[in-house]
């Protein structure tokens, strides 16, 4: 949670865990895979 808040361009954070459905790399958004260099 720091470490993305102390991004430029973040102004606010919030961490939800979830446990349903479980996590699978298919649910990260377009722009978070770009971010990661994923595309």
């Amino acid at each position: 949670e720091w470490r993305v808040a102390e991004l430029p361009g973040v102004e606010d954070v919030e961490v939800e865990l979830v446990w349903d459905p479980p996590w699978s790399p298919e649910l990260i958004t377009e722009d978070g895979k770009r971010l990661l260099g994923l595309d």
